[in-house]
């Protein structure tokens, strides 16, 4: 038994279509889009406890102060508790120290020389304020270098401060050390080639009865 030429000519036909989708879809960059990123912690230390939730514009790799979108910086010490947001509050980002990943928003108080303060009503109106600070005090005779430092009472006195080292995770999406998701791009070529599987499956079991030749 055997398939007639013309019967080949229109098996391969209908192929067609979906090899090329499937080429299409191998051939495709799709760059991940720049999505507003959440990041949350917590932090213990001194008498106090801060709740940090920081939202950046999706930026990978150093973060600015134009980065950031929003905040809420939950902090209750020994004086009282106070709760930071855009509304009430500035932020400052200096140097090199604060990153981003997918997952991760992390300080390094071993390089970058960067300071993360965010200050009520204002940055430098002597308030309330959280400070991250990698080198020099975030206030003077207030937070040491390599330290963060928190007060609710303005004034900045008194605060509650911890000293650091290393990379510290400011803040996360699922926990810190967690493993990024897979980007689009992989789950398209992924999806394309469960589909043009199951295409080549379909038109094998349905193809017509052999001819038998002449």
């Amino acid at each position: 038994m055997e398939i007639t030429p013309s019967q080949e000519r229109k098996t391969a036909s209908r192929c067609l279509p979906a090899l090329a989708l499937f080429g299409a879809l191998g051939s495709m960059t799709i760059a991940p889009s720049a999505n507003a990123t959440t990041y949350t912690g917590s932090e213990s230390f001194d008498g106090a406890s801060v709740g940090v939730s920081i939202t950046t514009d999706g930026v990978s790799g150093t973060v600015a102060g134009s980065d950031i979108t929003s905040w809420s910086i939950s902090i209750t010490d020994g004086a009282g508790t106070i709760d930071m947001t855009p509304t009430n509050s500035g932020v400052l980002v200096t140097g090199t120290s604060l990153a981003a990943s997918p997952t991760e928003l992390t300080f390094n108080f071993g390089a970058g020389g960067g300071q993360f303060v965010i200050e009520s009503p204002t940055i430098g109106s002597s308030g309330p304020f959280w400070c991250v600070t990698a080198v020099g005090d975030c206030f003077p005779g207030q937070v040491s270098a390599t330290s963060i430092g928190v007060s609710t009472q303005t004034g900045e006195s008194p605060l509650e401060q911890i000293s650091e080292s290393g990379v510290f995770c400011v803040g996360s999406v699922a926990g810190c050390g967690a493993t990024a998701t897979p980007l689009p791009s992989s789950w398209v070529m992924f999806l394309g080639g469960l589909i043009f599987a199951g295409f080549v499956l379909y038109r094998t079991s349905n193809k017509a009865a052999p001819v038998l030749a002449a």
